[in-house]
């Protein structure tokens, strides 16, 4: 069932012309292409609010890697973001994020999509990951077993950490700057 929903997804980006990197004339587009809303909204949460995650992602639009972002319902109910290899042609890389909205909301899935985007930077890292299998041999080989099949690595849970709390100290700048501004407003 996965190896069918990733390939509808890529079948679906080469159909609308995004593999190819059709941008908006004139506009570069970031390597980091939300598909929805709600992954759009994320994404400028973490530009925004968080240094690091800025960083990973001018990391990412100067490599060769491309990655979707798939906020979803459809993501196995132990995980809160995955990555999977796509496809490549002749000048990228292109991988997914699925992230599990019905986990994480706010600031926290922030921190997920930081976490996933610091796998992706490790992938950008790692000329030989060409395919899904050269992904689980990148991981087998500088991750951690969390379970059957599940790597993680420690650069990435520390990057998802430092994304969360700068995206939640923001928010928490922006609402106490909020309600400061109404209570001069109610002053007046």
């Amino acid at each position: 069932m996965r190896l069918a929903v990733s390939t509808l997804l890529t079948l679906l980006l080469v159909a609308t012309g995004q593999v190819a990197g059709e941008g908006k004339p004139g506009k570069p587009d970031h390597h980091v292409r939300p598909l929805q809303e709600e992954g759009k909204r994320l994404f400028e949460v973490g530009m925004t609010s968080s240094p690091t995650f800025q960083r990973l992602v001018t990391r990412l639009d100067h490599s060769d890697v491309i990655v979707y972002v798939d906020v979803t319902i459809d993501v196995p109910p132990h995980f809160v973001g995955v990555l999977r290899f796509l496809t490549m042609t002749k000048s990228s890389r292109f991988l997914v994020v699925r992230l599990n909205r019905m986990l994480a909301p706010g600031p926290a899935l922030v921190g997920i999509l930081g976490h996933e985007l610091q796998h992706a930077v490790e992938v950008a890292d790692a000329k030989d990951v060409t395919s899904a299998e050269g992904l689980g041999r990148l991981y087998r080989r500088i991750g951690v077993d969390t379970g059957p099949g599940m790597y993680d690595t420690e650069a990435a849970r520390q990057t998802g950490y430092e994304v969360r709390d700068e995206a939640s100290h923001r928010t928490r700048e922006l609402r106490l700057a909020n309600h400061n501004s109404r209570n001069r407003e109610l002053e007046n």
